[in-house]
């Protein structure tokens, strides 16, 4: 840490050092540094004077700021020597690859475009995506590699069904309808973490916390309003692969809130010892759980043994293929120190055996005269850590994803 009296000097001396070091290596070095430093926390630390005196002890030709998370807060705008220096407006969107639908689609559209306005391209040197995971929220990619070409803010009730019908190969204005309404529920401007950070019940680790939680479960009917309009196309839209692909990310949403009330109603079963209500609560939550991952199964890219079967196959010893899929767990699980649950993904298996098993320790526990929260986390941190130390996985039973969707929505709302 640098003293705060000296700490101007001091940084001075640090920034300039590193550059020095870059030019002995290379003499036409240009540092781009990651500008996320300056966000949360560390804010408290950093002012004018402070960044200043870090960023001008280099040529302004030889620094890049990557603005890493410009969508949340422009660091350029914030500290002055930033500004007046080059920066890349980046993108962020996904911490840990989550994959529900999120995403702000309105500040997409028009904040890069003012940014260079505002700054001018001699320090506007660029745009990026920087997320952290991809195979998820499509649309949001889409649109920021596509404001890449932009000189003005996009017009978004042009572009989503644009996007919509080049998507699906469809030129219907059921699909134009249709995405318009997926925009308007997930996608438009609702603050810096606009679902980020959601995590439906099953996935949510059991605490005290996450059991008050449960109640809040409900059905959304505009979720399923959005599910019966998909299930009402043509077939030949029906057919397509990204539609159905569509269909499940739009789906599971809904089909994870009526799970939720199960599991609320099995734990107000478990506090009441109404047992015969805990067997068959606990049998419908099993149930539903296994027919959710089957149906997320049908998307190749959300499989917990896709991501298993690449990391065994980097390597050739089985003990380094074992190592490998270890690490593979942890990361979309325990992750490391206090980000439990940092990577979590709606993964086909992942659902099924980590997420269902880390549960089903709970219930098993909760109705135990002797429970407490505390004991009991002690034992799940030995399950997780038992969890990722296994190899392999039960095989997913294969559906068709529409007949899938309907079945689900069938259980929920039967004929």
């Amino acid at each position: 840490m640098v003293n705060e009296e000296t700490a101007e000097e001091e940084l001075s001396v640090i920034s300039s050092n590193i550059y020095k070091a870059l030019q002995a290596s290379d003499s036409d070095a240009t540092w781009f540094m990651q500008g996320w430093m300056f966000h949360f926390e560390w804010e408290k630390f950093w002012d004018d004077k402070k960044v200043s005196a870090f960023i001008e002890s280099v040529p302004k030709d030889k620094l890049v700021i990557l603005d890493l998370g410009a969508e949340r807060e422009e660091i350029w705008r914030t500290y002055d020597a930033i500004g007046k220096g080059q920066f890349i407006w980046g993108h962020v969107h996904n911490f840990g690859g989550h994959t529900n639908l999120f995403g702000q689609l309105d500040l997409i559209a028009s904040l890069p475009m003012n940014s260079l306005k505002d700054a001018g391209l001699e320090n506007f040197k660029g745009m990026a995506l920087t997320m952290e995971g991809l195979e998820q929220n499509s649309v949001v990619y889409e649109l920021m590699l596509d404001m890449m070409w932009q000189e003005e803010p996009m017009n978004l009730e042009l572009w989503i069904p644009h996007f919509a019908k080049s998507k699906y190969g469809s030129d219907s204005d059921k699909i134009s309808d249709l995405w318009m309404k997926i925009y308007n529920k997930y996608y438009t401007n609702k603050g810096p973490d606009q679902m980020a950070w959601n995590f439906s019940s099953f996935e949510k680790r059991p605490s005290e916390k996450s059991l008050l939680e449960l109640d809040e479960n409900k059905l959304d009917p505009e979720k399923k309003a959005l599910i019966d309009q998909m299930l009402d196309m043509p077939d030949e839209i029906l057919n397509s692969n990204l539609f159905q692909r569509d269909l499940v990310d739009v789906s599971k949403g809904y089909f994870q809130e009526y799970l939720g009330t199960i599991m609320n109603d099995l734990v107000n079963a478990i506090i009441n010892n109404d047992t015969v209500s805990v067997q068959i609560l606990h049998h419908d939550f099993e149930n539903f759980l296994y027919e959710i991952d089957f149906l997320i199964a049908t998307v190749p890219t959300q499989r917990m043994d896709r991501w298993i079967n690449m990391a065994r196959n980097k390597v050739d010893s089985e003990e380094n293929k074992d190592l490998f899929e270890m690490n593979a767990r942890m990361l979309v699980t325990v992750w490391g120190g206090n980000l439990i649950d940092y990577a979590h993904k709606e993964w086909s298996g992942l659902v099924s055996d980590y997420y269902l098993g880390r549960w089903n320790l709970f219930f098993e526990e909760y109705t135990k005269t002797d429970f407490s929260f505390e004991a009991f986390d002690e034992k799940l941190v030995g399950w997780e850590y038992e969890w990722i130390s296994k190899t392999g996985l039960k095989e997913s039973k294969d559906v068709q994803t529409v007949a899938q969707v309907k079945k689900l929505m069938n259980i929920i709302h039967p004929y």
